[in-house]
């Protein structure tokens, strides 16, 4: 359903019920509690311990959070925030504009930040705090999509993070107060009966326990925990046609399925034979069969809520293994014999897809051997561009403004990416979706940067990558963030 069809429903579930302690599984622990490490765990877990400076709703619009207001410059160079009062950390302590500083230079360090916070706080050349409740940044250069960072940036709490046990615990302004994490099993979390926002959270609190996707789903039919998050196409299809159970899907995640591709080694680096690739992929199967239509075809990865969607270069690339057949003639490759890594454990639906990729590639004469790794030995063959031929991922932000997915995603970045792409064409674009103002000269370059990457396709998309939570019936009012997980203060049981 659309997001406004998603929050209408939410809010007909009737009145918010009061307590109850939400029992959920988790496939993967935290790696730590620092909170401005991230990870698919982290943003349901340990985050909520967290506010930020804004939050996005459900049409990607900016709203208020410890933020009460804001002033920015028609040049975007400039942004005052006007902090909310009264706001106290879990500790009790004030939450000021220093805090909001501390922060910011905190993800600075690249020892603490990844990559996209280094980038982001290094916009602002300087940081000042006039007063307690005021902070005024200033950047060299235009930055329209600046608030992509406050959105994701936690606001921790500077005494705690500089302690000794600052990796053990999590404090911070949020909903709910760290309680307990036991390594690899399970993480605590209570209700903060001082949240600034009153009345919230409705819970008491949670349990998050680490359980293998097969055994989530087995304790969620047993009644020993009430939600999941799963790939489990099978499992997420038999239970949401089930009274007992609901399917509670993103309806905006930005989150899709991608392959790259190494343009360092020949033929590669021709285009048109990376354009055959793209047209002997068959979106539509993988989303019908493998998917079973719980997401949509993809060319592009802007999300339907993004400024850059354009749905007719959606659908460009149809699959034609004619074309691509033509393509590899044209560029005078006769046989081709390419790897193609991936991560099983990771991308379970990625097995059976990569199995029709083969067989289709096969019939234009080219061999892919299929190679299913771990994930560190990926990282290292990926990231350091040593393939031959292929990689498959997941990927996300295609629903944060244009720039942040194209400065910080190791597939696109111009910068540095894992197919080892290089154009001053590609920087430039780049460089100027991230300073441009000027809306209509924005549409302009979301078109040029769409064509581009059809036309060079070092890296290819071809589906949403869906973010499900499979739950009891009982659980209500689970409305989405930007950042593809949801408002767990608003999250209620009536059972």
């Amino acid at each position: 359903p659309s997001a406004s069809v998603a929050v209408a429903a939410a809010s007909a579930a009737g009145q918010p019920k009061l307590g109850g302690t939400l029992r959920f599984g988790v496939t993967a622990d935290v790696p730590n509690l620092d909170g401005h490490q991230r990870s698919a765990t982290t943003t349901d877990t340990t985050w909520t311990a967290y506010d930020r400076l804004i939050q996005y709703d459900d049409t990607g619009k900016v709203q208020p959070m410890l933020a009460e207001s804001w002033d920015v410059s028609t040049d975007y160079k400039q942004v005052t925030f006007h902090l909310r009062k009264g706001v106290t950390y879990h500790s009790g302590r004030d939450f000021t504009s220093d805090d909001v500083k501390w922060n910011i230079l905190r993800v600075r360090d690249p020892k603490v930040g990844s990559g996209s916070y280094v980038t982001w706080s290094n916009w602002f050349t300087s940081i000042d705090t006039p007063e307690k409740n005021t902070v005024v940044l200033k950047s060299d250069a235009s930055r329209p999509s600046m608030f992509d960072f406050f959105e994701w940036l936690n606001m921790l709490d500077q005494p705690s993070m500089e302690g000794a046990d600052a990796k053990l615990k999590s404090i911070g302004t949020g909903p709910f107060v760290f309680q307990d994490w036991k390594q690899g099993v399970s993480l605590t979390y209570a209700k903060n009966k001082n949240y600034w926002q009153t009345g919230r959270p409705y819970l008491d609190g949670f349990v998050a326990t680490v359980l293998e996707a097969k055994s989530a789903i087995a304790q969620l039919e047993a009644g020993a925990i009430d939600m999941t998050k799963t790939e489990s196409v099978d499992d997420i299809v038999r239970l949401k046609k089930d009274p007992k159970y609901q399917a509670i899907q993103h309806p905006f995640a930005g989150t899709f399925y991608e392959f790259g591709i190494n343009v360092t080694k020949p033929p590669y680096d021709n285009k048109l034979v990376r354009q055959a690739f793209n047209f002997a992929i068959d979106r539509q199967r993988f989303v019908t069969t493998i998917m079973q239509g719980l997401v949509k075809p993809l060319t592009l990865f802007w999300s339907s809520t993004s400024p850059a969607y354009d749905a007719a270069k959606n659908a460009a690339v149809p699959f034609d293994l004619t074309r691509a057949a033509s393509l590899l003639k044209q560029a005078g490759v006769t046989t081709l014999d390419a790897d193609l890594l991936y991560i099983p454990g990771s991308y379970p639906v990625l097995t059976p897809f990569a199995e029709i990729y083969q067989a289709d590639l096969a019939k234009i004469g080219v061999k892919l051997n299929i190679k299913a790794m771990d994930t560190a030995p990926w990282l290292v063959q990926v990231n350091g561009v040593q393939y031959n031929g292929l990689y498959f991922s997941g990927d996300g932000l295609g629903n944060y403004a244009p720039a942040t997915p194209l400065g910080a995603s190791p597939a696109w970045s111009p910068a540095k990416n894992n197919s080892g792409y290089k154009s001053d064409q590609w920087t430039q674009l780049v460089t100027a979706v991230g300073t441009e103002t000027d809306p209509a000269k924005q549409k302009a370059l979301y078109a040029q940067v769409n064509d581009f990457m059809i036309d060079q396709a070092f890296s290819i998309v071809f589906a949403e990558r869906a973010v499900i939570w499979l739950a009891r019936s009982g659980i209500k009012n689970m409305l989405p963030t930007g950042r593809s997980s949801y408002i767990w203060d608003k999250v209620w049981m009536d059972s």
